[in-house]
C-alpha cells in the first residue's frame, strides 16, 4: 500500500494554511464577509482532503 502522505497532500496542507491566514487578516480588518469565504474553502479543502487521504488504520494487538 503506498505512503498516504503524498506531496498532493502536503500542498494541499499549505494551501489550507494560507487561506486560513488570508481569513484571520480579513477578520482583523473587519471583513467578515471575504474572512467567512477564505474559511470556507479551506473547510472544503480539507473535506476534500478527509475523503481522499483516510488515515491508515491500526491493528490492534
Amino acid at each position: 500500500m503506498p505512503e498516504v502522505n503524498t506531496e498532493s497532500q502536503r500542498m494541499s496542507n499549505q494551501l489550507i494554511g494560507c487561506y486560513l491566514g488570508i481569513a484571520t487578516c480579513y477578520l482583523l480588518k473587519g471583513n467578515f464577509r471575504k474572512s467567512l469565504k477564505f474559511n470556507e474553502m479551506a473547510l472544503t479543502i480539507g473535506q476534500q482532503l478527509f475523503v481522499s487521504f483516510p488515515k491508515k488504520r491500526r491493528i490492534q494487538k
